[in-house]
């Protein structure tokens, strides 16, 4: 806002301020600022609970100034500005034009409809379709909704069955078809109130009343002669209908000297006649009277009843007093100060009014509340003695108080008239609402939106709806969590308090309770408060969460009874039991992962040994496990923790196993003077390190040699193996010439193999394979074979396998194969190399190669090795009972020199074997691996030693 002032100096300068705000309870939603008249927000809007439309009065005010004037004189103007909300789609359907109330007849036709609720979307723009439904009905099955809101009779009405209540409330509900924002469907509920209105479709019938009423036809009376005023039969008129119009008048030869009061009626009346022509009421001429009293419903003249009323006249005194109406009917307002004039209620005596028998004095007959009035007894003007309090009353009363006042003259014998006095104490405001309790103390559970709470009841002992109608709110202690609605009851109002829909109450937040004032107003502002305690009550609702773990160790082939390692997890419900699932356990087995079974996992937690499986290092040397917690209380969301827990425990070695010899095909050969042998030992995880010694072999001595080796770890474990050495000439190659090119050879080779074997019964070991050359044989093209044939420890001749293979079963299948004969093959240095003795090492395959290792690869490998060698005498028994003939036994004498001799030539007993550099001392090593296809002509496979190579020549 901006306003300018045409003065100079502080008379000119404007300051402003927000006068009045639009609706009032806006006041505190703006502000100003004083200088420059920027108006702001000063708290938050709301579309739906607060005003849409605001309207400031604002002022602008100068500096004030003196011009002409002794005081300082100050101007100002103001301007309004509207402010328009603008709403949010955020906001449950709202129905229109509450309170519902309406109205059907009893005994309408099933399908008609009562009454049409409607509901918008708040949210403006939207306009999503409503669903309508009924959710409650005070009355069960007497109506249905349609989806377009339209209540209709859903089965027959009869409002005369009802318990003392002409209304149906049904609980009505109006859902949007679409998700709201929120991702629900959007609803509101709201009660429809139904009046059954009454059909006359009862006969007023007649009542005779005690202790209790019952039906009766014939009534009596006694009436003095001469008296006049009413006559007392005890009889009720009654119509079973809401609204009751019921005429009653008289029937019968004298019903003309009586008057039937009331009249007319619409409530239950106590029914009395008058005497209408009391002179006819002569004991002497009649002692007894009969009439009827017809009760007709007015507006269905067909329902009426019927009742016989006999009147006993009584002998009295000639005239008694006389009052001018049947009934008198006053008012006076509740709390009017004592003495108050309330009503003259005055009678005549026919007798001479100057006698005493003409002369009334003025009575209250004593009853439930005589004693709040006087009567003056000569006037007849009567007052109120004490307080009247309409609420003192019995509420059935409806503030209405019957007197019987009498007028009686003063003659001997006295006669005596009373007449009805029927005061109605008129209602004011003079209560204010009242709880039924000094507090009040609810408990709800978390996270339940539009959770009901609890009620509280109040009372306005204010007997008419203008004055004791009441209303309740909540003024503090709320935070917004609470809403509060307000529902009649048959006597006072009901308050209930909900959590608001749009919150969740969490017990984990700092408010666990609420202190709420809650305040019951009726309709002038006249208000009582009660403090109401709200408890939230927890609900599992938290997700237990895993507490981090340390790794733990544990020593490979353990036989642990009790808990290894535990799993923890927190729960900040304050009910809650966990139980741990196992979701996986792996173990780290060669630096790759796969699922094992080394623990178990308890429902507690506790991590213990799974004792049908033994924990080994040397397998696997770590198991990670990972579970899962779950709460079994949970109420309400997840039960199971969002993340996994992670258990990771080391597997540590411990010396369990010993050295391992590795059985490798590698063949060794030594060449050199006289024969020698090469020990290669050693591992280095897994794979061998080769460590060499050597040592000489007498070449005079032939057969077989038993070397006994043992390998000790660091940690005493020690293994034991026995090597198989052969000696053979080298001299006794067999040259086999074929026809057929390398190539065809090559692919029949396993097929010459076959026939060779079958031929001679000795392990053919394939040296070489090449072409002929002139330098080899006459002709070209060809093809050799160099072999050795291998029987019973030493090696057959050219000759002898030329014999052998003459056979014409076993020569036939070579020359298919292109087989051409025996021949020769050039050696050079055949003297210095006749005596060289080829050494072939295996343990179980005559190999002379051993590998000392430790089965896991984390092993640190033995630098030393001792290499034992067995008992002469022993080797000596283990040759002699592996001979089973007498040529046999005449290589065995001859195996039996050379272990002896190799006895002696290695005396390695306790003595580590050291090293030798490649080359030393002259030594040639060759190591000839597995034949691959580089390799194929160098050698290959001899049955007789299993996977023992032949060495390369």
């Amino acid at each position: 806002m901006n306003a300018v002032d045409a003065d100079s100096s502080t008379a000119g300068v404007v300051r402003y301020s927000i006068d009045e705000v639009t609706p009032s309870s806006g006041s505190s939603l703006f502000s100003i600022v004083e200088t420059t008249g920027v108006v702001t927000l000063a708290g938050s809007l709301n579309f739906t609970e607060l005003s849409t439309f605001y309207r400031l009065k604002i002022n602008a005010s100068d500096g004030g100034g003196k011009c002409f004037f002794d005081e300082t004189i100050y101007f100002s103007s103001v301007a309004f500005c509207n402010i328009t909300v603008v709403d949010v789609p955020d906001l449950d359907p709202s129905f229109l034009g509450l309170p519902y109330v309406g109205r059907v007849e009893e005994n309408s036709p099933v399908g008609q409809s009562v009454f049409k609720v409607t509901a918008v979307d708040q949210d403006t723009g939207v306009n999503d379709m409503i669903i309508y439904s009924i959710e409650d009905s005070t009355v069960d099955g007497l109506f249905t909704i349609s989806d377009d809101g339209v209540i209709s009779v859903l089965s027959p009405i009869d409002r005369e069955e009802f318990d003392d209540t002409d209304t149906v409330t049904l609980t009505v509900k109006a859902t949007e078809s679409k998700q709201n924002i929120h991702g629900v469907y959007a609803s509101a509920i709201t009660d429809v109130l139904l009046n059954i209105t009454d059909v006359n479709d009862n006969v007023p019938e007649f009542y005779k009343c005690g202790f209790s009423c019952v039906k009766e036809s014939h009534f009596t009376g006694e009436a003095p002669e001469n008296s006049s005023g009413f006559i007392s039969i005890n009889m009720t008129v009654r119509d079973l209908d809401k609204v009751s119009n019921t005429n009653l008048t008289l029937g019968g030869a004298d019903k003309d000297v009586f008057a039937v009061e009331p009249q007319f009626t619409t409530l239950d009346s106590i029914v009395q006649l008058v005497v209408r022509q009391p002179q006819k009421l002569d004991f002497e001429k009649t002692q007894q009277m009969t009439i009827e009293v017809i009760a007709t419903d007015q507006y269905n003249t067909l329902f009426c009843s019927t009742a016989t009323v006999t009147i006993n006249i009584k002998d009295v005194n000639d005239n008694s007093p006389t009052f001018p109406q049947a009934t008198f009917r006053l008012n006076v307002a509740e709390h009017s100060d004592v003495g108050t004039v309330v009503g003259n209620i005055t009678a005549t005596d026919a007798d001479n009014p100057d006698t005493e028998n003409g002369q009334i004095v003025y009575g209250i007959e004593e009853s439930s509340y005589s004693d709040n009035f006087t009567i003056d007894p000569n006037t007849g003007v009567l007052r109120n003695s004490g307080e009247l309090d309409r609420e003192a009353l019995d509420q059935a009363l409806e503030g209405r108080i019957e007197l019987n006042v009498t007028a009686t003259d003063k003659g001997t014998p006295p006669l005596s008239t009373s007449v009805t006095v029927i005061i109605n104490v008129e209602d004011v405001n003079d209560n204010s609402p009242q709880f039924a309790a000094p507090s009040y103390e609810f408990f709800v559970k978390e996270g339940e939106k539009g959770a009901f709470v609890g009620s509280v009841t109040a009372e306005d002992l204010d007997q008419t709806t203008d004055f004791n109608r009441i209303s309740f709110s909540i003024i503090d202690g709320s935070f917004g969590s609470f809403i509060m609605r307000t529902f009649a009851m048959e006597r006072g109002y009901r308050g209930n308090i909900t959590v608001d829909p749009d919150i969740e109450l969490d017990y984990e937040s700092e408010r666990k309770q609420f202190k709420l004032w809650v305040q019951a107003e009726d309709l002038e502002r006249k208000t009582a408060e009660v403090m109401v305690v709200v408890n939230v009550v927890d609900v599992n609702d938290e997700r237990p969460e895993f507490t981090a773990i340390k790794p733990i160790t544990v020593k490979e082939n353990t036989t642990i009874s009790g808990v290894v390692g535990r799993f923890l997890a927190n729960d900040k419900d304050t009910n809650h039991h966990l139980v741990y699932e196992l979701e996986s356990m792996e173990c780290r087995c060669n630096s790759s992962l796969t699922t094992c079974s080394y623990f178990i996992l308890l429902p507690t937690g506790e991590v213990t040994q799974n004792h049908e499986l033994k924990v080994d290092y040397e397998q696997c040397d770590q198991v990670l496990i990972e579970a899962q917690v779950i709460d079994e209380y949970t109420e309400k969301g997840e039960s199971n923790s969002a993340t996994t827990g992670q258990m990771v425990i080391n597997i540590e070695d411990i010396n369990d196993n010993a050295p391992e010899f590795i059985f490798s095909d590698f063949v060794y050969a030594a060449h050199m003077g006289p024969a020698l042998i090469t020990f290669v030992y050693g591992c280095t995880h897994r794979f061998p390190t080769f460590h060499r010694t050597t040592a000489v072999l007498n070449a005079e001595l032939k057969g077989k040699y038993l070397i006994s080796v043992t390998a000790t770890d660091i940690g005493g474990l020690f293994t034991s193996t026995v090597l198989e050495i052969f000696t053979v000439e080298k001299l006794n190659k067999v040259v086999l010439e074929f026809s057929s090119s390398e190539e065809e050879v090559k692919r029949n080779l396993s097929d010459i193999i076959r026939v060779l074997t079958a031929a001679t019964n000795a392990s053919v070991e394939i040296v070489s394979i090449r072409p002929v050359t002139v330098k080899t044989s006459k002709a070209s093209g060809g093809t050799i074979i160099v072999a050795h044939f291998y029987l019973k420890g030493t090696t057959l001749t050219a000759d002898d396998v030329e014999e052998l293979i003459s056979v014409p079963e076993y020569y036939s299948a070579l020359k298919e194969l292109g087989f051409e004969k025996i021949g020769s093959d050039e050696i050079e240095s055949s003297d210095t190399l006749r005596d060289i003795l080829l050494g072939v090492f295996g343990g179980l395959v005559g190999l002379a190669v051993f590998v000392a290792a430790f089965k896991y690869r984390r092993k640190k490998p033995i630098s030393n090795r001792t290499v034992n060698t067995t008992d002469n005498k022993d080797l000596e028994k283990k040759s002699s009972d592996e001979k089973k003939s007498s040529d046999e036994k005449k290589s065995s004498d001859a195996d039996n020199v050379s272990i002896s001799s190799l006895d002696k030539m290695f005396n390695f007993r306790n003595q580590p074997m050291n090293m030798i550099q490649e080359e030393e001392e002259g030594i040639e090593l060759h190591n000839i691996e597995p034949p691959g296809e580089e390799q194929s002509q160098k050698g290959y496979n001899n049955p007789a030693f299993n996977t023992a190579e032949v060495l390369r020549t």
